[in-house]
C-alpha cells in the first residue's frame, strides 16, 4: 500500500485504554500529522480496552485522521495478540483493518458501576446515557461488517463473546488476516 518514499509512523496501543494513554495517543497523532500531514500510520494494538471515555477519544481521532473519516492519512490498525472491549471500536477507526490469525478479540455488553449511594433518578439517567451511547458505538463498530445491530447483540447478550482469525473476517470486522 506505501510506495518506496512514503513515510509511515507507527503507535502502539498496548495494554488498558485510560486517560493517560489516551491523552499520549491523541498527542502523539496530533504530532504525526504535523510532521507529515499525509503520512500512512500503522496502529498496533494488542489491548484488553478500559475506560469507554478513553477509548471513545482515541477511537474517534483516529478515525478523523483516517481517509474514511475525511482525514489525510491512510490508517492500519493492527490487532495483535489481543483485542477486547473498547480496542474492537479503535481497530474500527482504521482504513485498512488486519488481525493477526492467533489474536483473539473479544466483544460484550456495555457496563457500568452504579454506587449505592447514587438517587434512582440519577442511576436512570445514566442508564439512558450508556444506552445512547453504546447504540452510537454499536453503529460504529458494525458498519463494515455483515451483521446487523439486533443480530450482534443477540450474540453478545449476557456473555462474552470471543472471536479469531477467519470468523472475524468472514463476519467483516477485518480485511486481513495474517
Amino acid at each position: 500500500m506505501t510506495g518506496e518514499d512514503d513515510v509511515t509512523y507507527q503507535l502502539y496501543l498496548g495494554g488498558e485504554i485510560d486517560d493517560e494513554i489516551a491523552g499520549e495517543l491523541i498527542t502523539q497523532m496530533a504530532e504525526f500529522d504535523e510532521q507529515d500531514p499525509t503520512a500512512y500510520w500503522n496502529v498496533i494494538i494488542n489491548s484488553g480496552g478500559g475506560d469507554t471515555e478513553a477509548g471513545s477519544a482515541v477511537a474517534m481521532t483516529l478515525r478523523s485522521h483516517s481517509e474514511r473519516g475525511g482525514g489525510n492519512h491512510f490508517i492500519t490498525t493492527i490487532a495483535t495478540g489481543r483485542c477486547a472491549s473498547m480496542a474492537t471500536l479503535v481497530m474500527q477507526a482504521g482504513d485498512h483493518r488486519v488481525t493477526d490469525e492467533l489474536c483473539w478479540w473479544m466483544f460484550h455488553e456495555p457496563s457500568t458501576v452504579c454506587s449505592t449511594e447514587q438517587s434512582l433518578t440519577n442511576a436512570a439517567r445514566d442508564a439512558q446515557m450508556l444506552k445512547r451511547w453504546n447504540d452510537v458505538a454499536d453503529t460504529i463498530l458494525l458498519e463494515r461488517t455483515t451483521l446487523t445491530i439486533q443480530q450482534y447483540r443477540r450474540m453478545i447478550k449476557g456473555h462474552n463473546l470471543f472471536l479469531m482469525g477467519t470468523e472475524l473476517f468472514d463476519m467483516g470486522f477485518v480485511d486481513e488476516v495474517r
